[in-house]
């Protein structure tokens, strides 16, 4: 707000007395304006990619686009919003590790129990996929063997 009301005086000198001086800050400070303008504008835009990501359960993608909108544009609610999903993603791939450890002990309930926790804080389809083939494993429809 202050530099578009600078760049104004600069327009009411110019418009008054030619300067050279003067034309030169306010052809720089529209140029950084322009470009201040070109990077919320990018940034908002990433970060409305990020909250479709989000809303499709896509985290890991809608996090790094929220990181991308804050390279350009600093925002403490973004940042954190940024903070919690990391911690969300981090946490699911801490029991799907959990859960493959399971189940190649051959403890399956418990290991679907960790991929389903870690399916409820991130989805992943081939996660997802995995769930389905075991539970059908551990119902008897299905005797195929099953890799997480």
């Amino acid at each position: 707000k202050r530099y578009e009301e600078a760049l104004e005086k600069l327009r009411e000198s110019l418009a008054l007395e030619k300067s050279a001086k003067v034309e030169t800050y306010r052809a720089t400070l529209e140029k950084r304006l322009q470009e201040a303008a070109q990077k919320r504008a990018a940034a908002l835009a990433l970060r409305q990619e990020g909250w479709a990501l989000e809303q499709e359960r896509r985290l890991p993608e809608a996090l790094e686009r929220y990181r991308k909108s804050l390279a350009l544009v600093p925002d403490p609610s973004l940042e954190e919003r940024g903070r919690e999903l990391d911690r969300r993603v981090k946490d699911a791939s801490r029991l799907r590790s959990e859960g493959v450890k399971l189940q190649k002990e051959g403890r399956y309930v418990e290991a679907l129990e960790r991929y389903r926790e870690s399916l409820a804080r991130v989805w992943d389809p081939k996660l997802e996929a995995h769930v389905k083939k075991l539970e059908a494993l551990l119902q008897g429809d299905d005797g195929a063997p099953i890799h997480p």
